[in-house]
């Protein structure tokens, strides 16, 4: 993608918590690595880790790579849905009993929401808004400024599943985490792109697949290659498999930034299933083909992947994160 593009991203990075998928941190990387993509601003969301900890997460590695200077938020927001079951996730039990130790003396004041409302109030052009974590932040600011909208060029985000399971069946645990947020914003009326487990689960990613990264002469690398393997490992014995194995997933927003080619999407609307039942967080494709006036009564363009050059994008992950942005420094 050649033309300027500004975007927000928002994310439940779990780089620097222990057993905690790094594929957030990998997102990042590759953010910084397109030219021409601008990043105007990061917000932490809770999801795989706390909210307190996602936020130290992303302090503490634009601290390492030194772009402390991106702005970047602490978040305080809980999930908008008050059922939310994400404190019983079993890769952090700990949500709510957390010890948690002093605030960094340098770290941002404003928080996530506030932080997308600033930012988007001051941007001069329309944003596009990265969402590759639970949407807690999005439905939060929608909610409270509805006028924001007409600032947000496009959402783009990985959650979502037609026909893949996840780890509560077919609810996928971006969505899963606060279903309320997400209706908030497929119900928005804005232009979403979403990228589900029926894409970003279509290859399986093994350790041997990243040797790359484990002869980097980069410290970074080399501990994002500790990290991503070390929740390998970690979900294989929390599953019970006899082998290792991941998945890239919130890599796949940030490469439709790079290669569009790479995807294939068809037009459709989207329900979010908010009962407390076995539909609570499972998203609803329906395609409608023709797009147009069915389309726009549903509340708007949304676009849901259905087709990846999976081995092109996985061999530009393991190279571009190999290679490690020559603009990031190395601590």
């Amino acid at each position: 993608m050649n033309a300027r593009r500004s975007i927000l991203i928002d994310t439940d990075i779990a780089f620097g918590s222990p057993k905690a998928d790094a594929d957030d941190v990998l997102a990042l990387i590759l953010a910084l690595s397109i030219p021409g993509l601008e990043i105007a601003a990061i917000t932490p969301v809770g999801g795989n880790v706390s909210p307190e900890k996602a936020s130290r997460n992303l302090h503490g590695f634009l601290s390492r790579i030194g772009r402390s200077f991106i702005p970047h938020a602490w978040s305080a927001a809980m999930p908008l849905d008050p059922r939310s079951r994400i404190r019983s996730e079993v890769w952090d039990r700990a949500w709510a009993s957390e010890e948690k130790p002093a605030k960094p003396a340098d770290a941002p004041k404003i928080d996530s929401v506030d932080l997308i409302l600033k930012t988007l109030a001051e941007a001069p052009d329309p944003l596009t808004m990265v969402a590759i974590g639970p949407l807690t932040n999005l439905g939060r600011a929608l909610a409270r400024e509805p006028a924001i909208a007409a600032k947000i060029e496009e959402i783009v985000m990985m959650g979502g599943s037609r026909e893949v399971r996840g780890l509560h069946g077919l609810a996928e645990f971006n969505i899963w985490a606060d279903p309320a947020a997400a209706a908030v914003i497929f119900g928005s009326g804005l232009p979403v792109r979403v990228f589900g487990l029926d894409v970003t689960k279509k290859r399986k990613v093994l350790p041997q697949d990243l040797g790359p990264w484990a002869a980097s002469d980069s410290p970074l690398v080399r501990d994002v290659h500790e990290s991503v393997l070390g929740f390998m490992r970690f979900k294989a014995e929390l599953y019970g498999q006899d082998y290792c194995a991941g998945y890239f997933h919130d890599a796949f927003p940030i490469a439709y930034f790079h290669k569009p080619g790479l995807f294939c999407f068809k037009p459709c609307r989207i329900a979010v299933g908010l009962e407390d039942d076995e539909t609570y967080g499972v998203t609803s494709i329906d395609f409608d083909p023709a797009g147009g006036p069915e389309e726009a009564a549903a509340g708007g363009p949304r676009r849901f992947a259905v087709d990846v050059d999976d081995a092109a994008l996985t061999e530009w992950v393991i190279q571009t994160i190999a290679n490690k942005p020559a603009c990031l420094a190395d601590h």
